[in-house]
């Protein structure tokens, strides 16, 4: 009987992802993988997942300009490239130290 496909609950964006144990042609438990395409653009669902805020505030960043997005397709759906929104979390890291290191400056 051949081995099926195992499920899995939910796959990373990036890289390759272990699932669980299956048996192979000769009833031997191993571990299998799949290999995973990146993902290279998000919904403003993604996006305000990893954020962890509201889809409001997901679109108002990318409305202001705060957060580079594209539309795509006859809809003009917001699509944000993983790239951007790391690129964009990292700035907020940078802005975060900076404000940081002012305020223990000045106190």
């Amino acid at each position: 009987m051949p081995a099926l496909l195992p499920r899995t609950s939910h796959l990373p964006n990036l890289g390759t992802c272990a699932v669980e144990p299956v048996d192979d042609a000769v009833g031997r438990r191993r571990r299998a993988t799949i290999a995973v395409m990146p993902q290279r653009f998000l919904t403003l669902a993604d996006v305000s997942e990893e954020l962890n805020v509201s889809a409001g505030a997901a679109y108002q960043l990318v409305r202001s300009g705060e957060l580079p997005a594209i539309q795509v397709g006859h809809r003009g759906q917001w699509r944000v490239e993983a790239a951007a929104l790391e690129t964009y979390i990292q700035h907020l890291y940078a802005q975060t130290r900076e404000r940081l290191e002012t305020a223990s400056r000045a106190g």
